[in-house]
């Protein structure tokens, strides 16, 4: 008898880590990484019109190549740095956007959290009632 409660104990392990895989497998977005490079390629990149559009955030500065390719560059928060990425754009066609510093996102960020998280718990809930379901059929038969 306690051999069978093992066994079901197993089972349902498998089943609760299977629905975790197939889970993450399937509701997380697969994103192409972005390419990472210096300032001093950026700029290069920018000033040869290699780039069709910067977009440059408090930290970041994003690049999108007229190949369609991305990268991203860390940068201070001084206005030297995008002196020198305006100063690269002169004269290209570069679109330049500038992203304001980030308001209280923070009600965003749970509720983009919680709603990644959602499938996730559906799944688990459905294969715990079906394992409840289970036990208590096997336990109604003996």
């Amino acid at each position: 008898m306690k051999s069978n409660k093992i066994i079901k104990l197993l089972a349902g392990l498998v089943i609760f880590l299977f629905t975790i895989f197939i889970s993450i497998y399937f509701f997380i977005p697969k994103t192409p990484p972005i390419n990472q490079i210096s300032l001093d390629a950026a700029l290069t990149k920018i000033s040869n019109k290699e780039v069709s559009a910067v977009v440059v955030s408090q930290v970041t500065l994003e690049l999108a190549t007229k190949s369609n390719e991305k990268f991203l560059v860390k940068i201070d928060a001084s206005d030297s740095t995008r002196d020198q990425i305006y100063a690269a754009a002169k004269g290209t066609e570069t679109r330049i956007e500038l992203e304001p510093a980030s308001s209280n996102w923070n009600w965003f960020v749970w509720v983009s959290v919680i709603l990644n998280a959602l499938p996730l718990l559906i799944l688990t809930g459905i294969f715990g009632v079906l394992i409840y379901i289970a036990v208590m059929l096997s336990r109604n038969k003996g």
